[in-house]
């Protein structure tokens, strides 16, 4: 497997310190065929300059402006099958590990599992003890389940320490190339927030699962990049994109009325919570992006 070539692909904008970690983490990895490519989303704090004059050997992809998570990731991708890459890892660049055989052990599935879509478990940077993600559950609730296909998976092939999740957070995600060719790449549409559940969707349904492996762990500070940790820009995108999902891939569900039901409660109850808070501002962003979202308008943007 060694011969197999893995393109990484981090998505930048801003935070040069945060990068420069990220980097170091896969300039690491005892892997003999790995190519890091950086696709910047336009930063404006120096990272391109270091990125040229410390690391000759990255490649950089300057888009010049926010193309959002979704294209800033395309750009990269496209670049990698290009170069006829056998694997795309998509990364944001603020995670960490220490492990120098994470690619290798993660690749290393691909001789007994080929149709998966491949992540770590992510435990957070400034709190270690506590876990980020371990594959995620879109809309979980105890009474049924969106993803049938998750549900009708026989899981019984992989070995206990895979989670069978709905999707791989885009925050590192391990993809086969050809999985690229059978379905398109992140739909742009998205942005920011939902198009790694989209992808991941799309995936099942031609076959692919998602799994996290539980024993290979690496660090995500989470937020410190994308949008902050609570914003207008976030609780659009996700209010938006949240209606996106259940519209588009409401086949993959034999109950898409109680997810819509399921949705709109929630959203009331986030709509209280920031007017209890007094947040008018996320209130106003909440929403527009939800009704962007049941119009199904993808050209809405909130900055």
């Amino acid at each position: 497997m060694n011969d197999k070539s893995v393109f990484i692909v981090i998505l930048n904008y801003n935070h040069l310190e945060d990068l420069q970690e990220t980097i170091y983490s896969f300039l690491k990895q005892d892997y003999p065929n790995l190519q890091i490519v950086v696709s910047d989303n336009g930063s404006s704090d120096g990272s391109i300059n270091w990125l040229k004059a410390e690391q000759p050997g990255i490649v950089i992809l300057e888009n010049g402006e926010n193309l959002g998570w979704a294209e800033g990731n395309n750009v990269g991708i496209r670049y990698a099958l290009g170069k006829k890459a056998d694997y795309v890892v998509l990364a944001n660049n603020d995670i960490f590990f220490d492990n120098k055989r994470l690619i290798a052990e993660l690749i290393s599935y691909y001789k007994k599992f080929n149709k998966v879509i491949i992540g770590p478990k992510q435990i957070y940077y400034y709190n270690p003890t506590s876990t980020f993600t371990e594959g995620r559950i879109f809309m979980k609730n105890e009474i049924v389940d969106f993803n049938n296909l998750r549900v009708l998976f026989d899981k019984s092939q992989f070995p206990e320490n895979f989670n069978i999740v709905d999707y791989v957070p885009g925050s590192f995600m391990l993809i086969p190339s050809e999985l690229f060719h059978k379905i398109g790449l992140i739909d742009s549409d998205y942005f920011l927030y939902g198009e790694d559940t989209d992808f991941s969707f799309r995936a099942w349904q031609v076959g692919y699962a998602s799994v996290v492996d539980r024993n290979l762990i690496i660090k995500h500070k989470v937020s410190a990049t994308a949008s902050g940790s609570l914003s207008k820009v976030k609780v659009y995108y996700q209010a938006r994109n949240s209606w996106f999902l259940i519209k588009k891939h409401y086949a993959l569900t034999n109950n898409i009325l109680f997810f819509k039901k399921n949705l709109i409660i929630k959203s009331i109850k986030r709509l209280v919570k920031y007017v209890i808070k007094g947040r008018i501002n996320l209130m106003h962003a909440f929403l527009i992006g939800t009704l962007h979202g049941i119009t199904s308008n993808d050209k809405g943007k909130y900055f």
